[in-house]
Order: C-alpha cells, then structure tokens, then sequence
C-alpha cells in the first residue's frame, strides 16, 4: 500500500516538471515549486526501506493530495489565456504559499534527513513573486490591449442590438404603412356611400291584427325563406355602398354579410373587400387561404388592389409558398389596371424584387 501511495507521488511528480515548460505566469514560483517537490523525492522513495513504515501512509496521502493541487495550478499557468485569468482573479501567491506550507508540512511531519530551512526559505518566495511582477509588468502593454479589445467587442454587440432594433422597428413601420395604404387603395375605389339622409326611407307595413281563432292557425305556418338575389352590377353597386357605411362605422360584420352578396353577381370590388377582410380578420376568422382565393378572383377582373394584396403575399409567403416571380408578375398587372397610387407602390416592389432575384 505505501509503496503504491509513493509511485503516485513520483508519477505526479514527473508530471509536474513536464507540464511546468508550458507556464505564462509566475513562471519563477512555479520553478521554485519543481525545484523544491525534486529535492525531497529521494528522501521519500527511502521511506520503502524503512521498518514500520505504515505510520507514514495518512503524510503521504496529504504529501499527494498537495502535490495534486500543485499541478492543478501550474496548469492553469500553462493555459494560453493566463493573463486573462490574473486579472479575473486568481490568487496566485496566496496559492502558492498555500502548496509551499503544506510540503513543508509534509517534510517536518516525515522527519526527513533535510535541512527544511534551506529548501523553504521564504526569502527565496519573496524574490520569486517580485521577478514574476515584473514579468507581469513587462506585459502591461499586451493587457492594456487585451482590455480594449474586449471593451470594442462590447461596444460592437451594443451596436449589433441596437441596429436590430432599428431593423425591427422599421420592419413594423414598414408593415403598418402597408396596411394603411392597401386599406386605402380599396377605399379609393369604392363609390362614394350615400348619406343616410339621402337613402330613401322605405316604410315598413302595418303589423297585421290577427283575431284569437285564427291565431293558432297561423302560427303553424312558416313564412318561405327569403333570398337576396343580386341580378346587376347597379345592385351590387347599392350594396357596397351600404356595406362602406357598416365598415366606415367599424361594423365589420355587417359589412362583410354585404360584402358576400354583392360578389354574389361577381363584381370584383366586393370580391377583393371579402379576400381583405378574411385577410386580416375583420368581420370574420382570418383565414389567408380563402382569401388568397377571393383576391385571386378580383385579380383576374383586373382589379388593382387585389393585384397588389397577391403580388405581397407572394413575396412575403403571407400564408402561401414564397414565390417572387410570380409576385412579380401580378405587380406587373397592378401597374397595368390600378389607380396611380397602386401603380406608384407596385414599381417600388418590382425594382425591390428585381433586385432580390439578380442576387
């Protein structure tokens, strides 16, 4: 068992000189540390030829704990960012008079032929730690750089964020422009709605008196079912007006109930207001899919503003598959059939993806 605690010891040993070549830092303490662990490890491997030599198992354990923490320390020494990790912290000589303690401890304890004295001589500690501050101060200028590389690097990544942010915030501003101005678009080709002064007043008949005998018969019958037809494009026209004065008033359900008779006869205008509302929720669930399918049909009429709401879910992939030739093209068709300001926005968006596509 002894012998088996000292191979570990001259095993930890050897690492120990080999692994003290790579230090950076206190290289003098750590020199001092190797010269003073190689003097007494012939002193210890004598300890073998010793009679009742068991007593000294609970020393060498502690000798080869020391000698482990030693090591760990002269690693850190060794690692290429020593500098970094003294000014982080490290308490270099508090650790080595520590590990210097502890052998000398060691020593005393074993009662080995060697003159402690000598080979721990503090005055031989207080030289050490005075060459490896200067050493330190040699390297001020390496750390002084090292310092404001790391303030730049914190100054770059401020600057990183705060560009994200302005990305982010031009991206929202961006997105609510574009709402505003398709909202408007639309609008501006609505006809203008008919005051409710101007509406005519259509009287609603008389309640009709129904006498106790006949009450019962009539309750049993269910008047048919009433559906609105639309025949022209004057009606629908009439109910798009009256659908504007719902939506004017935030009633989107109600106008979107108008909105789906008037495209009952196909007019374009109440098919791209339903492909808008289910776009963006108003009046009804969202639902991108189905409104990609109703500007679809307005598009094909030659309606502007629904050209231009499927040239942008294109281009973004707003709840279809991204496809910026095919946004392309119906940017194309809405400067061929919109308004002067739907034709303004659509050549923006073609020099835009033009761009996007020669990249």
């Amino acid at each position: 068992m002894l012998t088996d605690v000292i191979s570990g010891i001259v095993q930890i040993a050897l690492i120990i000189n080999e692994q003290v070549k790579l230090v950076k830092s206190n290289k003098s303490q750590c020199d001092r540390l190797v010269t003073r662990i190689n003097l007494i490890l012939p002193c210890i491997k004598g300890l073998e030829s010793i009679p009742d030599n068991a007593k000294y198992l609970p020393i060498l354990n502690n000798l080869s704990a020391t000698l482990q923490n030693a090591l760990a320390m002269i690693n850190n020494f060794a690692d290429q960012g020593w500098i970094e990790k003294f000014f982080k912290g490290q308490k270099s000589q508090q650790n080595f008079a520590e590990i210097t303690d502890l052998l000398e401890k060691a020593c005393s304890q074993l009662n080995l032929a060697l003159n402690v004295q000598q080979i721990f001589n503090r005055e031989h500690d207080k030289q050490d730690q005075q060459e490896d501050l200067n050493y330190l101060m040699m390297q001020q200028e390496r750390i002084i750089k090292l310092n404001q590389q790391e303030l730049q690097e914190i100054h770059d990544v401020q600057n990183e964020q705060q560009q994200q942010r302005q990305v982010l915030e031009s991206i929202r501003r961006r997105d609510r422009r574009l709402e505003a101005l398709a909202e408007s678009l639309i609008d501006r080709i609505t006809p203008k709605p008919t005051m409710p002064s101007e509406q005519p007043i259509i009287p609603l008949p008389a309640k009709p008196v129904i006498s106790n005998d006949s009450a019962s018969v009539l309750s049993s019958v269910e008047p048919p079912p009433v559906e609105v037809k639309v025949n022209s494009s004057e009606e629908a026209s009439t109910i798009l007006t009256q659908a504007e004065v719902y939506a004017k008033s935030r009633q989107f359900t109600q106008a979107f109930q108008l909105y789906q008779r008037a495209a009952k006869s196909g007019n374009p205008q109440a098919q791209a207001k339903i492909g808008a509302a289910l776009l963006k929720g108003r009046g009804v669930p969202m639902n991108k899919q189905e409104a990609f399918a109703w500007l679809s049909k307005a598009a094909q009429q030659n309606h502007g503003g629904a050209q231009f709401y499927l040239g942008e879910m294109l281009e973004y992939g707003d709840g279809v598959k991204q496809d910026l030739n095919q946004a392309l093209i119906w940017y194309q068709q809405a400067v061929d059939s919109g308004t002067e300001a739907i034709q303004e926005e659509a050549r923006k968006k073609i020099e835009k993806i033009k761009v996007k596509l020669v990249a």
